[in-house]
């Protein structure tokens, strides 16, 4: 099965054992670098090795090798000028690389972060020295970069542009010493490569004395930035001179796009495998219908992959959960199904339909991507085997720009989503008896998910316009040589941007979907107290205008009524709430008790002389009895309520749930230690941080790789 079929569970399976549960080293062999290999080296320091294999070190001075042999010759790159300029001549091939070296080095790095060599830190200006901290960066991050310099190497090692074996080995030991090029954010467009991001690469190497290198160290959890010869001395090296075409050849390729590319298809996988839990952990939270997943529905009736898969996902995650209906539809008369919503709404129902495309979308871009890491990304390349020079365009990277605005519009979607979830959450009018804004205490004074719903339309609008194709804005570059240039660089880079900014909508939703979590449990507690009581309240006050083997019929009347106005006034205070729905509920027995008197038994009315009709009983002092009933029954349902939240206030709901939502509910509330939110930070209502807080401790396990173990765990769940 190609791995565009193989779906996302599989997809994330895959990354998560190649990246965080890798063992072995990363290997550089030209063939089989992998999306994982790509992460686990970017972003968690892992060993890189190029296996000692006298096939790959032949093929790479093989490379070499035929590139001196042509030095004579008319090569572009060689001796000729570059892009626009190739119609120029250099009888210095050496001079000729660092002249290219020099001129693509023109990114900025603002200095007022980062001082240049020799620069002394004045002052900061506040207006500049902050502005890391508020989106302004000037600098590649770290990872993009790493991956870049191993994707590089594995497309050189392939020897098919005459790059040294010293210069790769460099870039693999720079990288497993955690010393790391400090390269400008912007500048690329991808056409003849990233070739201003990739100089700055190699002004390490040769000791550019106005390149600057990042140094972790892993003993101190220390970091320092040192000139790139200080940088080398710590690896043993000294600066490697270029030789011919090598400047060139290491950084006329795509690595930079490419790497941002494994990167955003690994956050973006792993977010949609996330949004499927917290689609899952809102079912839930609706008490909603297991039915919307059903096997005939996506495998049968539109078995679409993803569409299927998604809802294969769904149910797995809810299997064993009390709080969803099954599958089977249970006939129910319509006199009886007033006011009742028949099925879930949109961002439940449609949740498979919706997430299906955008988990394609993600599956075939990760296939696409790994291709780019194992390829030859140069020009001219070289055909060493069969002696020849080929000029062409391998170095546009349109293949990534592609990948990432496709799985960035597949974010913005997901995101749309997880959104419209969370906000009928919150919302008191769909929410089916949850309190308004999933508020703990009394909703006049408790607003909890109020500014957490301005907050995710904030981050949802900007995600919608972080979304929009980059392709679309080219510019025709280099004295019009470059009039078609893929911007693969920029669009990854905005789809990193898109997937922190759906981290963020899914930290929030997470959260709230586990308080309201544990409101409906409390609910569900309270209702059924509640409807313990009804019996006795109904004998107590009703007793004498009913006989005994027709209460239960009262009390099923009255029953239907309180759950139907339940979920009607979850807005008000509760006090005010349950006064209401005993008003309610008391038009129900007026109607039952006004249409047993009027029934007729063997066609007489109550009161009939034939002595077969029904016993009539009293209603003189039905008005004064429902003015009993309603407030002791109101006074019982408070206690009951308050005796419910009380009770649950240090519970869990994990017990009520699928097997797979109570790995993401026991996650946050056990190991994140985000506790169900009871009143109000500033009047010391509970040990949580600020609302912002606990959503911050969410959003920062989702970003550092913690959230990935729990969502395979999720996912992985029988």
């Amino acid at each position: 099965m190609s791995q565009s079929l193989a779906g996302l569970q599989a997809l994330l399976t895959s990354l998560y054992s190649d990246s965080q549960e890798r063992s072995s080293d990363v290997v550089v062999d030209g063939y089989n670098l992998t999306v994982g290999g790509v992460v686990a080296a970017a972003r968690s320091y892992h060993p890189i090795v190029i296996p000692s294999d006298a096939k790959l070190r032949k093929r790479v001075d093989d490379s070499v090798d035929f590139i001196n042999s042509k030095v004579d010759i008319s090569v572009y790159g060689l001796n000729t000028g570059f892009g626009g300029s190739a119609d120029l001549r250099s009888l210095d091939p050496p001079g000729l690389q660092i002249a290219l070296i020099e001129h693509v080095m023109s990114g900025l790095i603002s200095t007022a972060t980062v001082p240049r060599p020799g620069q002394t830190a004045s002052s900061p200006d506040p207006n500049t020295a902050l502005a890391p901290l508020f989106g302004f960066h000037t600098l590649m991050p770290d990872s993009i970069t790493r991956g870049a310099m191993l994707v590089r190497t594995n497309s050189l090692v392939r020897g098919h542009s005459g790059v040294r074996y010293a210069i790769l080995d460099a870039f693999v030991r720079l990288l497993n010493a955690k010393a790391t090029p400090l390269v400008p954010l912007r500048g690329s467009i991808s056409a003849s490569g990233d070739i201003g991001p990739l100089g700055f690469c190699v002004g390490a190497v040769v000791g550019h004395p106005d390149v600057r290198v990042h140094v972790v160290d892993e003993k101190t959890k220390t970091s320092k930035i040192v000139a790139a010869t200080e940088a080398l001395k710590l690896i043993g090296l000294e600066p490697i001179p270029l030789g011919p075409k090598e400047g060139l050849g290491l950084i006329n390729g795509t690595a930079f796009s490419a790497s941002a590319g494994a990167l955003m298809v690994h956050s973006s996988a792993f977010l949609a495998g996330l949004a499927l839990g917290t689609t899952a952990l809102t079912v839930e939270a609706m008490v909603g219908r297991a039915g919307s997943f059903h096997p005939f529905i996506h495998e049968v009736a539109r078995p679409h992959p993803g569409q299927a898969e998604a809802a294969r996902i769904v149910t797995s995650l809810l299997s064993g959960s009390n709080l969803v209906s099954d599958d089977a539809e249970v006939p129910v008369r319509s006199e009886l199904d007033k006011l009742i919503l028949r099925q879930d709404r949109y961002a439940l129902r449609t949740s498979p339909q919706w997430m299906g495309p955008q988990m394609e979308d993600i599956v075939a871009a990760a296939a696409a991507i790994q291709q780019e890491l194992n390829t030859t990304t140069d020009n001219p390349v070289i055909d060493v085997e069969n002696s020849k020079v080929h000029h062409c365009g391998n170095f546009q990277a349109m293949t990534v720009t592609n990948q990432a605005e496709k799985v960035r519009l597949a974010l913005q979607n997901i995101g749309k989503m997880s959104y419209g979830q969370a906000t009928e959450l919150i919302n008191v009018t769909m929410n089916r008896g949850l309190p308004s804004c999933l508020a703990f205490d009394e909703p006049s004074t408790d607003y909890h998910c109020k500014g957490l719903d301005v907050h995710m339309a904030s981050y949802l609008s900007e995600l919608g316009h972080v979304a929009g194709p980059v392709s679309t804005h080219v510019q025709s570059a280099e004295q019009h040589n470059q009039a078609i240039n893929s911007m693969a660089l920029v669009s990854a880079r905005k789809t990193l941007e898109a997937a922190d900014l759906l981290t963020m909508i899914l930290a929030s939703h997470l959260y709230l979907a586990c308080q309201a979590l544990d409101l409906r449990v409390i609910d569900l507690t309270f209702r059924a107290a509640l409807a313990a009581s009804l019996p006795e309240l109904v004998h107590t006050h009703l007793g004498a205008m009913v006989p005994a083997g027709e209460q239960p019929a009262l009390v099923k009347v009255v029953e239907d009524n309180i759950r139907t106005r339940l979920e009607h006034t979850a807005a008000m205070d509760a006090a005010a709430r349950m006064a209401d729905v005993f008003w309610f509920a008391s038009a129900g027995v007026m109607e039952y008790l006004g249409g047993r008197q009027a029934k007729p038994i063997n066609g007489h009315t109550n009161g009939s002389a034939n002595g077969t009709s029904r016993p009539a009983f009293a209603l003189d002092n039905l008005p004064s009895a429902l003015a009993s009933w309603r407030e002791d029954g109101a006074k019982r349902a408070l206690e009951i309520l308050r005796a419910a939240r009380d009770g649950y206030v240090h519970g869990s709901a994990a017990q009520h749930l699928g097997r797979g939502t109570r790995v993401l509910y026991e996650w946050v509330r056990g190991e994140l230690g985000i506790k169900l939110r009871k009143g109000d930070v500033f009047s010391g209502g509970h040990q949580n941080p600020s609302i912002g807080g606990a959503v911050s401790v969410v959003y920062d396990a989702l970003r550092d790789g913690r959230g990935e173990k729990v969502v395979i765990q999720a996912l992985s769940v029988e």
